[in-house]
């Protein structure tokens, strides 16, 4: 029987155009009386990677020829259609707050950050918006027109946000300006330009911790770093980490192993403005 459900519902994700896993937990009570009675429970958990109306199933059928159990999966149509309605208007609605926030005169980094939560959003709404107008009878147009126009909004205003951010990168304690290389190529890899008159300054410091034992050298470096906005003097970004120690034969394989793992995880994880 869980295996004809999960086909069922299977064959329903299909039409959805997504990922579907179903687990079985079936609980057994024995009731102590004289017969000694048991009894068995299954319920269904079904999990996808994006939201789906509720499921429903017939009863079990099993076929005699085929010795194997049948059942239906299905949605009613007109619940499933106001379901992907309502989240595709409750996500469009949420566009709009962010569009009119990112006019409002704020930081060009909050901006940026706010408009790619936007972006995230109108990726789903175009999930919700298939589904519905696969479902819906009389589906209304203006949906997608109404995505079309914030996408183009939203371009629009990340570029500008984009070109008033610009950064100046100042690094304490930086040999041969390691970490400030490193960390103007991320900026430029992310489309951030990179200038003496900035809007931002990136300062910090950047420390290595040397010790030994009878076996290695060990290099264990930590981070500071803090977005400026240089207009207001305002803190936007901080990013501190405290790595752990790295070991080698001599002090400047162990540096240069410890800056090498710095690098990996600055260029992983540093994102000022939000991935």
């Amino acid at each position: 029987v869980q295996e004809a459900k999960n086909d069922g519902i299977s064959q329903l994700a299909l039409y959805f155009n997504t990922r579907v896993q179903s687990e079985q937990r079936t609980n057994l009570y024995v009731q102590e009386n004289e017969s000694k009675k048991r009894t068995a429970q299954s319920d269904i958990s079904v999990s996808s990677n994006v939201e789906l109306p509720n499921l429903s199933f017939t009863s079990p059928y099993f076929n005699k020829s085929r010795s194997e159990y049948l059942i239906c999966t299905y949605i009613d149509r007109s619940s499933a259609t106001e379901f992907y309605r309502q989240k595709l208007e409750q996500n469009l609605s949420l566009v709009q707050n962010i569009l009119d926030r990112a006019k409002e005169k704020t930081s060009s980094l909050s901006t940026i950050s706010n408009l790619s939560d936007g972006r995230q959003k109108l990726t789903e709404s175009n999930e919700f918006l298939k589904n519905y107008m696969a479902l819906s009878k009389n589906p209304k147009e203006t949906y997608s027109v109404q995505i079309l126009k914030f996408q183009k909004e939203i371009d629009s205003l990340f570029s500008a946000a984009r070109k008033n951010a610009t950064f100046l990168v100042q690094i304490k304690g930086d040999e041969n300006e390691t970490i400030k290389t490193i960390l103007e190529e991320i900026l430029e890899s992310q489309n951030f330009i990179v200038s003496e008159r900035s809007s931002y300054r990136i300062s910090g410091s950047m420390n290595i911790v040397f010790s030994e034992n009878d076996i290695a050298l060990f290099a264990r470096p930590s981070i500071s770093l803090s977005v400026i906005d240089r207009k207001t003097g305002e803190t936007v970004y901080t990013y501190k980490r405290q790595y752990p120690k790295w070991g080698h034969k001599t002090k400047d394989a162990a540096k240069s192993k410890a800056i090498a793992e710095v690098e990996k995880d600055l260029r992983e994880n540093f994102h000022p403005a939000g991935k």
